[in-house]
């Protein structure tokens, strides 16, 4: 037996061992699946290895489902995360009092809300303390307080 030969009669040993097959036919005479492989008869076992793989599966009790093979069952890619995105923060407005202490507000927009776990929408507005340096109305200019 040649190095080629041996090569192919390992190969088809060890498939024929996963599969259970411990006989192979050829020519209608059962061989031994460890037994030389003669000559020039490659076809016979692969056609004999593949039959006898179709005969065992019809010897299973029931048909398996794919749930009882699951490294076999084609895997759905996982849909990834998605966090939340937001605008750029909009200019500040103008302060809501001419004079004294007011507020100033500004904003950003949703782009994309967050979906399967990932992180949520961020605050939406922000607010901050303004205030001018103009003097307000003074008390005298709403009630007389002279003494007349």
């Amino acid at each position: 037996m040649n190095r080629e030969q041996y090569g192919v009669l390992f190969c088809f040993q060890k498939l024929a061992a996963e599969i259970g097959v411990t006989y192979i036919k050829m020519n209608d005479t059962l061989f031994n699946n460890s037994a030389d492989v003669p000559k020039n008869d490659r076809k016979a076992i692969i056609l004999n290895i593949a039959s006898s793989y179709e005969n065992s599966k019809s010897l299973l009790p029931s048909s398996p489902s794919l749930t009882d093979y699951p490294s076999i069952v084609k895997r759905r890619r996982a849909k990834r995360v998605r966090d939340c995105r937001v605008s750029h923060w909009s200019e500040w407005s103008v302060c809501s009092k001419t004079c004294g202490v007011g507020e100033m507000h500004r904003y950003r927009k949703i782009i994309k809300h967050g979906k399967r776990g990932g992180r949520s929408c961020p605050p939406l507005m922000q607010s901050k303390w303004c205030g001018a340096d103009i003097t307000c109305h003074l008390p005298n200019a709403y009630f007389n307080w002279s003494n007349s």
